[in-house]
């Protein structure tokens, strides 16, 4: 069967290829129907990286489906360990090692600065789990003694999701744990509001704070969250798929993306 790609999808499956992966037909599919139908709703011009996880090796994830280029600049992904501790590459996407008092922990690192790259109140970020084998869990972002942007499920524990709203401090939101948190989740700030989506849902939070002032240097991780002066922790759930906004999408875009990425980790067998 021939298949026309999106003209990104199909720059993202020649970025893949490149590395030494056979190329199939199913992950032609996946490229072409996320990115084309993102494209449909808005969410692929809102982005600033798209981290679709496809080929199942290190080289193949480390691209930002936005600009493929193999540098820093690009935002392409590179690994922040420590301890020997290793993030595990394969078909179901990827997983770091959640680590103790910020040892052994094994991350992502983006690149992307939110001082420098994102507008403080008018942001998002979403992941889409795709296994929970694991309670711990720190998915993305990064903390400092002041301010906060992480995501952070923590089955039959916690789930917490924070940003840097418009007047540079942190809103912070929990919400009641969940058993099982394979799936899309996506949070994004607007103004000093942060909403947080789970499977499409809007879920209701039982706590909002607001707290902390500063900007944010270092840059965001993924599979874990920075904690500054080289340490982290990490995730051991498998992620099949990350996004940042430089833009907070709007809860229809919200709800649409849910159903695009759900749809496409389906056509890879690991929704």
């Amino acid at each position: 069967m021939k298949y026309i790609l999106d003209v990104d999808a199909s720059k993202v499956i020649e970025a893949v290829r490149s590395t030494g992966v056979t190329v199939t037909p199913a992950m032609m599919h996946y490229a072409h129907y996320l990115i084309s139908n993102m494209k449909a709703i808005g969410t692929w011009q809102n982005s600033l990286a798209v981290y679709g996880f496809v080929g199942g090796t290190a080289a193949s994830h480390k691209f930002n489906w936005k600009d493929l280029r193999d540098v820093d600049a690009a935002f392409r992904l590179v690994p922040a360990t420590s301890g020997g501790a290793v993030i595990t590459n394969n078909q179901n996407g990827a997983s770091g090692a959640v680590g103790a008092a910020g040892l052994n922990f094994a991350c992502f690192n983006t690149f992307i600065i939110p001082s420098t790259h994102l507008t403080n109140g008018n942001f998002g970020y979403s992941f889409y789990v795709t296994i929970d084998n694991a309670i711990a869990d720190v998915s993305f972002g990064n903390v400092t003694v002041t301010n906060t942007i992480q995501g952070v499920i923590r089955r039959d524990i916690i789930r917490s999701f924070s940003g840097i709203n418009n007047l540079n401090t942190t809103t912070a939101n929990t919400y009641n744990s969940v058993s099982n948190q394979k799936g899309y989740h996506l949070a994004k700030i607007s103004g000093v509001n942060l909403d947080y989506f789970f499977k499409g849902l809007k879920e209701t939070p039982a706590t909002s704070t607001t707290s902390g002032t500063g900007a944010i240097t270092t840059s965001l991780f993924l599979l874990g969250r920075n904690q500054g002066s080289g340490t982290g922790v990490g995730s051991a759930k498998t992620y099949g798929y990350y996004d940042i906004y430089n833009s907070a999408p709007t809860d229809l875009q919200a709800q649409q993306q849910s159903q695009i990425i759900s749809n496409a980790q389906a056509i890879l067998n690991r929704a």
